[in-house]
């Protein structure tokens, strides 16, 4: 029999303590923010009838990166690739109870099946983000102000870039400017919306196969250019799409934020069911200049099941390529600073002594609504083994508990990074840890 591989499957990860506390330290601060904004949190399942996404998913999605099976009741069923249908499916299912406006959030683990690279696995967690019933500008203003909140609960004040486009202004350029026929569309929004990565002469090339003259070419390359939201102003006019960005754009300003956000023509989106604003946050560091998360309007949604239309607006924000974002950033605070204590024993008759100070530490640690962690030793051991072993676990302190100690109650308690030692009962040991040691245990593990 051939041993088996410790690898993971491709395009998936090992989330080791170490990685868990990057997890979970990225969704805590990401769980402050929104709910500061009165957003709540929800979940959906995992598996969703294969019609669910084949109707409301982009056809790239559901015929090149769907994971499917078929259950034991011969249904297919389909391991979900995006939150936003299940969102949809369960708006429309209680439409009429839930209060409004809605305001969501979710942090689901996602499934597509594609080519594994830099910032783009096969798995990963997303934050979804949505609004619905309410005004249409205020929604999308609201949107845009918790972007920037929770970039700036990372501590990026700088260094990223929003921009904005509306489906309905690009609907006019492939209708009006460009005289698209129906079918033609979705392949050149496609084309358009991989622009960036195919580079422009393959641009060129890949429009040029889809039949488009040399005009409609040079038009669509445009709005790849730098001056391309000042010219195509000027074809615009009073294009009712291109005031509300402008509006948009405006607020933004008067709220202190508007140079973190652009007006950008190329901005496509590769979801069809987008019909209005659409926006893609971009990382301007040199190392890492790339699209990070993006999302947008789909007024019609919820009505696909049978709901009345609901006006919404969201974005999605994978954690991979937020990691990438906050480590070349230098955004990652230490979490792995030396934290907690850990309560030994020195000979075999103090283990159920070291347990019961342990349990006094924790109870007063809880009591003071403060999280430090209490290890335990699980076997009698020398002192100088006692520190090493801390050491290894990450504690900051260790408190000692030999005969002597017991018959006194007290115990003597060094701190590993100061060097400073103090003896005490539970109680005063759990205060001095907390006048010593939180201050810098707060920085490790809420970051900056």
């Amino acid at each position: 029999m051939s041993q088996l591989s410790t690898q993971p499957y491709k395009g998936t990860r090992d989330f080791y303590p170490v990685d868990m506390r990057v997890r979970n330290w990225m969704f805590s601060r990401v769980r402050r923010t929104l709910k500061a904004y009165g957003y709540e949190e929800y979940d959906g399942p995992m598996l969703e009838p294969f019609e669910l996404y084949a109707a409301k998913t982009s056809e790239e999605i559901v015929n090149e990166q769907l994971y499917w099976l078929v259950d034991r009741g011969e249904r297919k069923m389909a391991v979900r690739p995006e939150m936003t249908p299940t969102l949809a499916r369960m708006v429309a299912q209680k439409q009429n109870e839930l209060p409004r406006p809605i305001r969501w959030f979710s942090i689901p683990n996602l499934w597509r099946y594609e080519r594994p690279q830099r910032g783009r696995l096969r798995e990963h967690w997303q934050l979804n983000v949505d609004v619905f019933g309410g005004d249409a500008l205020a929604e999308d203003l609201e949107i845009c102000q918790v972007i920037v909140a929770l970039m700036e609960g990372f501590g990026a004040v700088s260094g990223f870039e929003v921009r904005l486009n509306h489906r309905g202004v690009t609907d006019y350029v492939f209708r009006e400017l460009l005289k698209l026929t129906d079918a033609q569309i979705p392949v050149i929004g496609r084309l358009l919306d991989a622009a960036a990565k195919m580079g422009m002469d393959a641009f060129g090339e890949n429009l040029a196969k889809e039949g488009m003259s040399a005009s409609q070419i040079e038009l669509l390359k445009s709005l790849l250019q730098k001056d391309a939201a000042d010219r195509l102003r000027k074809q615009l006019g009073d294009n009712p799409h291109f005031a509300h960005l402008a509006r948009l754009l405006q607020r933004l300003d008067e709220l202190g934020i508007g140079p973190l956000f652009r007006y950008d023509p190329s901005i496509m989106r590769g979801f069809m069911y987008y019909t209005g604003m659409v926006l893609e946050v971009y990382d301007l560091h040199p190392d890492n200049n790339r699209a990070l998360f993006g999302g947008g309007r789909y007024d019609n949604l919820v009505g696909m099941f049978g709901g009345k239309p609901l006006p919404g607006v969201g974005f999605g924000m994978g954690d991979v390529t937020l990691r990438n974002f906050l480590e070349i950033n230098k955004l990652l605070p230490n979490l792995s600073a030396p934290n907690g204590l850990y309560v030994a024993h020195l000979d075999e008759p103090q283990l159920l002594d070291a347990q019961k100070i342990a349990l006094q530490l924790r109870k007063l640690f809880a009591n003071a609504s403060i999280e430090v962690p209490v290890l335990t030793a699980l076997s009698p051991d020398k002192p100088k083994k006692i520190f090493a072993t801390a050491e290894k676990l990450g504690a900051r302190t260790v408190v000692f508990v030999g005969g002597d100690d017991v018959k006194a109650g007290r115990y003597p308690m060094k701190d590993m990074v100061t060097g400073e030692q103090t003896t005490g009962v539970p109680g005063e040991l759990a205060i001095k840890y907390m006048t010593v040691a939180m201050s810098a245990a707060a920085g490790a593990i809420h970051g900056p």
